[in-house]
């Protein structure tokens, strides 16, 4: 960690958000408060083995990891901004993914939600260890088409009773 810039250890740190591969336009979103450039940071670290491409389908956007970190280059734990950005990147990817699950893209939604299944697991973690009713809502009611069509409901009712208990608390037309 010492060998590396400030910016690569903030992007660093912020991979620990990610409990699965993920998407460069995620790790982008959780650091877009960041004023330099996200993608050559990751680029660094890839370079020094921080960052490695998993492996995935040919033709698929390419998805990245950490790879398995010794204590010396374990990422910190991310601020609870990073968290909340988190939360909203995969909230909204949710929300989108949910939309193209009743059009022509229906394959292609559910292939991606199968990609980013336990990111979305953790995001909805993040949301309710922070407060982030509209967050989690947003989440499970992405979610929810998903969930029917591949049958993890089992795994996502702790979820759905989460978010409509807490639902109660957000304006109505956002319940």
């Amino acid at each position: 960690r010492s060998l590396l810039s400030p910016l690569e250890r903030e992007v660093l740190d912020r991979t620990a958000l990610f409990v699965a591969p993920f998407e460069m336009a995620a790790l982008a979103a959780v650091c877009r408060d960041l004023t330099s450039d996200v993608t050559a940071a990751a680029q660094g670290l890839r370079e020094l083995g921080l960052l490695a491409r998993a492996p995935g389908a040919a033709g698929a956007e390419p998805r990245w990891q950490p790879p398995a970190a010794d204590d010396e280059n374990a990422p910190a734990v991310p601020a609870e901004a990073a968290a909340r950005r988190f939360t909203e990147w995969f909230a909204s990817l949710a929300q989108q993914l949910a939309a193209e699950l009743a059009g022509s893209q229906a394959a292609q939604a559910l292939a991606a939600f199968d990609a980013d299944h336990e990111n979305f697991f953790a995001a909805l973690a993040h949301a309710h260890r922070l407060g982030e009713t509209r967050g989690l809502c947003e989440a499970v009611r992405g979610l929810a088409d998903y969930w029917a069509r591949s049958g993890a409901w089992q795994r996502a009712d702790r979820w759905v009773l989460l978010a409509t208990e807490a639902s109660a608390t957000l304006p109505g037309t956002d319940r």
